[in-house]
Order: C-alpha cells, then sequence, then structure tokens
C-alpha cells in the first residue's frame, strides 16, 4: 500500500486563484534570502503549535510543515532543496499570503497547495530528499 504523502484537502478553488497561489510561491523562491529565513525560523514553532491543537487538516499541515523544516536545516544553504522548502514555509508562515490565514475555515487553503507544490517539485529536483521527507510523513 503506497503512503500518502500529500495533504488531501478537496479545494474548490479557480484555476485563476490556484494560479495566483503557484505564482505568488514561486516569487518567493525567487526572493528567498536571509530575511526571510529568519522571519520562518522565528514564526514557525508557534505556526505548528497551533496548528497542531486544531483539527485533522491543519494536524497533516503541521506534521508536513515540520518535517519540511527538519531537513530545511540540513540542507545546504541557497541550495534549491533549501529555497524551495523555505519558501514553502515562508508563505506557511505569513499571515498575508493570497488568502489570509485570519479568514476562519479557509485561510489555510492556499498554504496546503503550496506545501504539496513544494514537494511536488522537491520529487523532481532531489528525489533521494523527497524520499526521506516520504518516509518521515505518516498520516494516520
Amino acid at each position: 500500500m503506497k503512503k500518502k504523502t500529500r495533504i488531501g484537502l478537496r479545494l474548490n478553488i479557480s484555476s485563476e486563484l490556484r494560479r495566483e497561489i503557484i505564482e505568488s510561491y514561486s516569487f518567493r523562491c525567487r526572493s528567498f534570502g536571509a530575511s526571510e529565513a529568519a522571519f520562518v525560523e522565528d514564526r514557525l514553532p508557534l505556526i505548528l503549535q497551533r496548528l497542531r491543537q486544531r483539527g485533522v487538516t491543519d494536524r497533516q499541515i503541521a506534521l508536513v510543515a515540520g518535517c519540511l523544516s527538519e531537513y530545511w536545516v540540513k540542507c545546504e544553504q541557497q541550495s534549491k532543496s533549501y529555497v524551495l522548502i523555505g519558501a514553502a514555509l515562508h508563505y506557511l508562515v505569513d499571515p498575508n499570503d493570497v488568502i489570509p490565514d485570519y479568514h476562519l475555515g479557509v485561510g489555510y487553503c492556499d498554504d496546503v497547495i503550496v506545501l504539496n507544490e513544494c514537494l511536488s517539485n522537491l520529487r523532481k529536483i532531489d528525489r533521494q530528499l523527497y524520499q526521506e521527507i516520504e518516509e518521515s510523513i505518516q498520516f494516520e
């Protein structure tokens, strides 16, 4: 039986909105630097703690993001994997992304798309790292 790695969430969003979310993530990948990394390091523990106390989907987000953060700190800085993961985590901790996180019920939908996109990109550029992450993620 194949393990489930991607966060499962039925999203009824337009292709235009999805494109906007992916473009925002791509921009963060291109502009990711030391200040964004510091922002992630500062905010991520609190965000993960909050997500772990919520519903199933939020706990899945926390599991994937927590696992990605563990591998992020092991990546060589400015490698493609470091930037892909860092930008995805930056997107997660930034409350003012495409769908602001304060919108209850839908605020993390775009974060799910970005985390799944990050995993897809990692699978293409760093198969070994992706497989290590995949083995670490175990949904109930």
